[in-house]
């Protein structure tokens, strides 16, 4: 049976996130280390000049 977890960012850096978390604010003892995924790539759209004849 599932039941309500609370989760708290505990550190950032540009890599990770580190999250504590546990069945209520006061018990919060295991954590959970997230990898941020890599910025997507920047894909640029360009339309040649048009002339009119």
């Amino acid at each position: 049976m599932a039941g309500p977890v609370c989760f708290r960012k505990v550190s950032e850096d540009p890599e990770t996130v580190r999250c504590a978390f546990g069945p209520d604010p006061e018990g919060m003892t295991r954590t959970l280390t997230m990898h941020k995924a890599p910025p997507a790539p920047r894909q640029w759209t360009t339309t040649a000049p048009t002339t009119s004849p």
